[in-house]
């Protein structure tokens, strides 16, 4: 069965379309060990950084606060950045929101909007020759960089020039990105559900 939120279209077979939160959750549905995983990973990702955070409480007295507090806006970007797009991405939107966080996280989570590290050249340019059905990018390109020039939470983007001498810019999603961040949404519906049934 393919993933729900894509039709096919190119040579890769799938293309993103809509969201759609009731198809998305009927396809993890049938998937529950896939569910169960993520949600594993979260666990144990959320509760290594809680017990760091103890850690130094415990032995990081008040004079040290400001320390505290900086090591642990440290491992909650280590944290996010670990978990994926989705959690990069919600780091973006909370370095920008200082009625939300203290300074000290403000600080750390630019970070999230200036350096997103880059995935793999060798795997963006298979994606690349898939999604464009070519045996070889000097088909359609007569250069192409070999490195990304900027990559984001969602892709990154390379400087190519055309066989025609157009000079371009193509960026290229992270692999699986769409049912990553599906399986993301459909997690945090079903844990936002938990939390209002039980309160």
């Amino acid at each position: 069965e393919n993933w729900p939120s894509r039709r096919r279209g190119s040579s890769a077979g799938i293309v993103a379309a809509a969201y759609d939160a009731e198809t998305l959750e009927d396809y993890f549905a049938r998937r529950p060990l896939t569910v169960l995983g993520r949600l594993l990973v979260f666990a144990g990702s959320f509760l290594s950084v809680g017990v760091a955070a103890a850690v130094d409480q415990v032995w990081l007295d008040e004079s040290r606060r400001e320390e505290r507090e900086r090591r642990l806006a440290v491992r909650l970007r280590e944290l996010l950045t670990a978990l994926g797009p989705t959690f990069v991405k919600l780091g973006q939107a909370l370095s920008v929101r200082p009625d939300v966080l203290p300074e000290v996280f403000i600080q750390e989570f630019q970070e999230f909007q200036d350096s997103v590290a880059a995935f793999d050249h060798d795997e963006a340019m298979r994606m690349l020759q898939d999604e464009l059905g070519l045996r070889s990018l000097s088909e359609l390109f007569s250069e192409f960089g070999s490195s990304p020039v900027a990559a984001a939470s969602l892709g990154q983007v390379y400087r190519a020039r055309l066989s025609d001498g157009t000079a371009v810019a193509v960026k290229i999603q992270r692999p699986r990105l769409d049912e990553t961040v599906g399986l993301d949404l459909v997690v945090a519906r079903q844990l936002a559900k938990l939390l209002m049934t039980s309160s």
